[in-house]
C-alpha cells in the first residue's frame, strides 16, 4: 500500500469571555473547519493492476461552555456549576477506480472505501454541578443528552445496504474527592459512557493489519461503566496511585469471516488471507488496569519523575464455535490491542546558568496475550509484541529570554523496539539538535 496524499486543513477560531455573572463567570465558544484528504495505490504487478481510493472528509464543529463563579451556600459549603453544548457534522466524500497497467484502462468503482456523500452528525449538551463541604470534601456530579445521527446511501452494485441510524444517549458521572490529611487525598469516580458505531464501523471496507474489514449497517451501539479509584499524595514528593475497572456492554470486536462471506464486487476480499467484519459482543467484556506516577525534588536541583500501567482486557469470543464438540472452544478471549505493562522514568538537573541535562528511561514488557484479530495482525509479531529498554539523554543551554539551544541523545544503546500494534519499529540511534529563537519575541 502507498499513500500519495494525506493533506490535514485545520480552522479554528475562539472566543472568551469573562460577565462575571451569576450564571457564568466565563464563557468560551468555538467554531472549526477541518478537511483531511487521502489518496492511496495498492498495486498488484503479478496482476498488472493497480486498486486506487481517494477519500476527503469535511468536518464542521461549533461548542460553547460557561463556569458559574463559585458561591458559598453555607459557612460549610460552597458550590459552583458547568455547562455547555457542541456539535460537529462530517460529511464524506469517497470514490475507488482499478488502473490495468498492460492496456492504460481506468475502471471507476461503484463505491470507494467509505460511501460517498454519507454524513455523520454527533454533540450533545451537558451540564455539572460540584461542592465543597468543609473545605475538605469535593463532591461532583454530571450528566449529558447527546446526538448521534448516521446517513449513506446504499449501492446496489456492490451490494451495500443504506444506513439511517439515530441515537439520543443519556450518560453522566459522578466523584468525590476527600482530603483526608494536608498531604493525601482520597479519590473515586464512577462514569458511564456510550460509544455510537461511526461511519468507519458501519459503511467502510479496507486491508487493515489483521486483515480485510468490511462493514456492518446493523451495529448496535456499546455502552460502559467505568469505576476508579485513586490517591494522591503531595509535598516534596508528589505521587499518584489509581486502580480502574471498566465493564463494556456489546463492545465492538472483530469476528472472522469465510470468503464466502465477501461483499458483492469486492476483489480486495476475495483475495485476502482473513477477512473480518465488526459486531457487537454477546456478552460483557472487561478492562481493568493500574496507573502509577511518582514526581520527586531531590538534592542538587534534580528532579525526578516516572510512571507505571498495567492493563488487562477480557472479552467474549465472537467466532463460532466449531462443528465438532470435540475441538475445544475458548469461551472468554483477551480484548485485542491491550498495552502490556510499560512506564518511564526520568531524571531532570537545571543549573540557574541556564545548563540543564536530562536522562530518560522508557520500557515495556513482552505482550502475548492476544485476540484473534491480533494473531493475524502484520503488525505484531508472531507470539506476541517484545519487551524493550530504551536510554535517551538531553543537553540543553538557555541564554535567559534570548535563545534556548537542545541536543538530544536517542536510543543511545540502539535497541530494537516497537509499541504494541504499531506498524513500524522505533528510531534507532540519532542525534537532533533543537534551536529556539521564541524568546526573543515572546
Amino acid at each position: 500500500m502507498n499513500y500519495d496524499e494525506q493533506f490535514r486543513t485545520l480552522v479554528y477560531g475562539a472566543w472568551e469571555s469573562r460577565p462575571n455573572t451569576l450564571l457564568a463567570e466565563k464563557l468560551r465558544a468555538t467554531v472549526s473547519w477541518q478537511w483531511q484528504r487521502e489518496r492511496r495505490t495498492l498495486s498488484r504487478p503479478s496482476s498488472q493492476v493497480n486498486n486506487i481510493g481517494r477519500d476527503n472528509v469535511y468536518t464542521f464543529g461549533a461548542s460553547l461552555s460557561a463556569r458559574s463563579a463559585k458561591k458559598p451556600i453555607t459557612s460549610w459549603l460552597t458550590s459552583w456549576f458547568s455547562y455547555g453544548a457542541d456539535t460537529y457534522v462530517d460529511r464524506i466524500g469517497s470514490a475507488a477506480w482499478i488502473e490495468f497497467t498492460d492496456i492504460g484502462a481506468v475502471q471507476k468503482r461503484s463505491r470507494g472505501q467509505y460511501l460517498d456523500d454519507s454524513s455523520y452528525t454527533y454533540g450533545g449538551a451537558f451540564v455539572e454541578l460540584a461542592g465543597e463541604l468543609a473545605g475538605e470534601v469535593i463532591a461532583r456530579a454530571g450528566g449529558r443528552v447527546s446526538w448521534t445521527m448516521a446517513r449513506a446511501a446504499a449501492d446496489v452494485d456492490s451490494g451495500t445496504a443504506a444506513v439511517n441510524n439515530n441515537w439520543f444517549p443519556l450518560v453522566g458521572n459522578t466523584g468525590v474527592q476527600w482530603r483526608a490529611t494536608s498531604w493525601l487525598r482520597l479519590l473515586a469516580d464512577v462514569d458511564r459512557s456510550f460509544r455510537a458505531p461511526n461511519l468507519d464501523d458501519l459503511t467502510s471496507r479496507q486491508q487493515t493489519g489483521p486483515g480485510f474489514q468490511f462493514e456492518n449497517p446493523d451495529l448496535d451501539p456499546e455502552t460502559a461503566m467505568t469505576y476508579e479509584v485513586g490517591a494522591r499524595v503531595g509535598n516534596r514528593i508528589s505521587a499518584e496511585l489509581w486502580a480502574f475497572r471498566t465493564l463494556i456492554r456489546g463492545a465492538v470486536t472483530k469476528s472472522p469471516r469465510e470468503q464466502s462471506d465477501c461483499p458483492p464486487n469486492t476483489p480486495q476480499c476475495d483475495a485476502a488471507w482473513t477477512r473480518f467484519q465488526l459486531v457487537n459482543a454477546r456478552a460483557r467484556s472487561e478492562v481493568r488496569g493500574v496507573e502509577a506516577s511518582v514526581y520527586a525534588h531531590l538534592p542538587y536541583s534534580i528532579i525526578g519523575r516516572a510512571n507505571f500501567s498495567w492493563t488487562w482486557g477480557e472479552g467474549p469470543n465472537v467466532g463460532d464455535p466449531p462443528s465438532d464438540p470435540t475441538i475445544p472452544f475458548v469461551e472468554r478471549v483477551p480484548l485485542s490491542r491491550i498495552p502490556p505493562v510499560n512506564g518511564t522514568a526520568e531524571l531532570l538537573w537545571k543549573h540557574r546558568s541556564g545548563f540543564a541535562a536530562s536522562t530518560s528511561f522508557r520500557w515495556a514488557l513482552q505482550q502475548s496475550r492476544l485476540a484473534l484479530a491480533d494473531i493475524s495482525d502484520a503488525r505484531i509479531p508472531a507470539g506476541g509484541t517484545p519487551g524493550f529498554a530504551v536510554l535517551d539523554v538531553n543537553l540543553s543551554y538557555r541564554v535567559y529570554r534570548k535563545l534556548l539551544v537542545s541536543l538530544a541523545f536517542e536510543n543511545l544503546f540502539d535497541a530494537a523496539y516497537r509499541y504494541h500494534g504499531s506498524s513500524v519499529n522505533g528510531p534507532g540511534r540519532g542525534v537532533s539538535m533543537l534551536i529556539d529563537l521564541g524568546p526573543l519575541w515572546r
